[in-house]
This record gives C-alpha cells, structure tokens and sequence, in this order.
C-alpha cells in the first residue's frame, strides 16, 4: 500500500515538474508539422506557403540569405534557368511583427518572369554552436500578382484545447506540447488504477471481515488502511485532472499561423523600378 501511495504521489510530481521543463513558448507548430496543414486555410490558390531551413554559426548571415534561398527555390521549382532580382519591400505589421514583401525577377532571354512573396514567420534556435534558422513565406503560384491573405501568429488556441482536455492530455497535444500531454494522460490513467486496486483491497478486506469474524480487528485496520490510500488516490488524480483543464486553457502553446482569409480583396504594395525612375506601386485586387 505505502509503494502504491508512493507511486501516486511520485506521478504528480513528475507532471508538475515536466510541465515546468516542456513550455512550448512561441516555438511555431509549422516548424515540427511543416507548411502542407496551412495550405488548406488559404482562402485562393493564387499563393502556397514553403518553410526553408537553415543551419550556420552566424544568425545574421542565415537571416540575410533567406531571400537567396527563396529565388534559388522558386527559379528551380518552376523550371526557370536564371538568378533573379531581388527586391524587398517592409511594412510594419499590425501585431508588432515585420511584414516583408519579395518580389523575384527572373530575366531569361528576351522573357522576363516575375513572382511574389511574403514572409509569414520565422524561428530559430541555437545548439552547440550552431544556429537552425526556419522561415516560413507565402510564395506567388505563378508570374501573376497573387492575392496573398492576412497572416497573423498566436500563441492561443482558444476553447478548442479546454474541450479536448476532457480527455487528460489531448488538450496539451493539441497544442503542440505531446510530452506534457502524454504524462497528464499517463498520470491520470495510473491513477484511476491505483483507484480501482485500493477499493478492490478494501473491499476484499471488508469481505473477510463477514467471513472470518475472529480476525475483524486485524481485517478492519487493513480495509482501513486501503480506504485511506484510494483517497489519497482520489485526491491525487482529480489534481492532475483540474490541472490539466487550467493548463489546457491558461497555457501557452506552439506558435501557430493564423490565416485570415480576405475573399479575393487584398492591398499590395511592391517595389516599382524602371530606366527613368523608382518608387512602389500600390494595387488593389477586387
């Protein structure tokens, strides 16, 4: 019985403690599921969203050619045999963040071909060293001017995580934090067990009590002593269950991309250049 309480109280500890060590903070979720799952909360097909990775000792260095990776990943993916011209236009975004617009120009021959970008989000992490800089954009499906839709980051997930976290854990794996997750739903399991086998014990115990009425002291103690260690089993298991409703709600999560969709209305503003002059040029899709 005492292994059992133990056991018990060890499971708590443990997800109190994980939970300590395993914040998401604004890790996005892209970066561990990739772009595909976005894809489908665009709102046109006139834009898809890639994620690059890249690995270096210096984050400045990374930071600075990502545009190179961009043109070199659209000229190869749409088959073009050209280095592009690069042009970058920034715009303060409304929740703090830089909104950069590229805009890749592609001269081949007498063709020209020009695609659009947008930066969506950006990670990076260091270990040993080295930097793993990811980067996610939007990125134009063709030479035409796509009407990209209004990109935003969270790290909220709403009620959405509270209502999964009626089953211990799933709340947590939704937002990304799988490890947490899998020990509230472990720690709650292994308490409903330890539940079930107390009263089983006391029960059997009470049982003997009626069938052996010589040995009811010793029977009563024992029974006594299980009844003790299914509450505390109780108590133990219904903490980690609330626990695990407050965390699913209050929590942070994985940072997720949220996509706005503008139903084919969209203001863009680009660099404009030509022989005799420079300026931007700002466009409204209807």
């Amino acid at each position: 019985m005492k292994r059992i309480i133990t056991f018990i109280l060890v499971v708590f500890v443990m997800v109190s403690y994980i939970n300590a060590m395993t914040r998401s903070g604004d890790k996005p979720a892209w970066v561990n599921k990739g772009e595909a799952s976005l894809n489908a909360k665009r709102s046109n097909d006139s834009y898809y969203f890639k994620a690059f990775r890249m690995e270096g000792s210096n984050l400045d260095i990374l930071k600075a050619n990502k545009s190179v990776q961009l043109s070199s990943f659209i000229g190869q993916y749409n088959q073009i045999e050209a280095d592009a011209e690069t042009e970058i236009t920034t715009v303060s975004g409304n929740d703090a963040r830089t909104n950069e617009t590229y805009r890749a120009v592609y001269k081949h021959g007498l063709v020209t071909d020009v695609f659009y970008a947008r930066l969506v989000d950006e990670y990076w992490d260091f270990d040993n060293g080295i930097y793993n800089y990811y980067v996610l954009f939007a990125v134009s499906t063709n030479g035409k001017e796509p009407v990209f839709d209004e990109f935003s980051t969270s790290t909220s997930y709403g009620l959405g995580a509270v209502a999964m976290s009626v089953i211990p854990g799933l709340g947590q794996m939704y937002k990304g934090s799988y490890l947490k997750g899998g020990l509230m739903m472990a720690g709650t399991a292994a308490g409903v067990v330890s539940i079930l086998l107390c009263e089983n014990q006391r029960t059997d115990y009470m049982n003997k009590m009626i069938q052996q009425p010589q040995f009811a002291k010793d029977y009563n103690t024992k029974a006594s002593n299980w009844e003790t260690a299914r509450n505390i089993a109780i108590g133990v298991t219904a903490a980690i269950y609330i626990y695990n409703l407050i965390d699913a709600a209050a929590a942070k999560g994985a940072r997720r991309v949220i996509v706005k969709k503008t139903n084919g209305k969209n203001l863009s503003l680009y660099p404009l250049a030509t022989p005799y002059s420079a300026g931007v040029s700002l466009t409204y899709n209807f």
